[in-house]
Order: structure tokens, then C-alpha cells, then sequence
């Protein structure tokens, strides 16, 4: 991986281990869900994820269950108040 993206794409990711962004930023790491470029997918674009529906939809559940869980601990924290 090019060393720019690299640099980013840890940044990205560590926003959420901040003190100061505790129970209001989460973050997935969706770059194990690009599949495969053509013929495996319809497109090249790897940037698109090579626009695998596959890919699309492993993002969408991580999401789902990551915001599933971050609304749950919020509720949790805020329920002794």
C-alpha cells in the first residue's frame, strides 16, 4: 500500500481510541472487502471496491452491526444518569 495511504488510513482509524471522541466516533476497516478485480467483479475501479455487490454488502452489515453495538453502549452509558 502506498505510504500516503497507509498514513491515512491509520488516522482514519484511530479517530475513535481519542478520550475526547469516547462514545461519538467509531470507525470499520472495510479494506479487506474489496474483492477481486474482473472477471471476479464487474468493475476495475478499486476504489469502488471493483463494484462487487459482495463487497457492498460485507461494508453495509460491518456498518450495520458496528452502529448496532455503538448506539447500544451509548445507552449504556447514559442510563445510570
Amino acid at each position: 500500500m502506498h505510504l500516503k495511504v497507509e498514513l491515512l488510513v491509520h488516522a482514519e482509524l484511530a479517530v475513535a481510541k481519542y478520550a475526547e471522541f469516547n462514545l461519538t466516533v467509531t470507525s470499520v476497516d472495510t479494506r479487506g472487502f474489496r474483492c477481486e478485480p474482473p472477471p471476479a467483479s464487474p468493475g476495475g475501479a478499486a476504489y469502488h471496491w471493483n463494484k462487487n455487490c459482495e463487497s457492498y454488502c460485507l461494508i453495509g452489515r460491518s456498518l450495520g452491526n458496528v452502529m448496532v453495538a455503538f448506539v447500544r453502549r451509548q445507552e449504556n452509558n447514559t442510563s445510570h444518569l
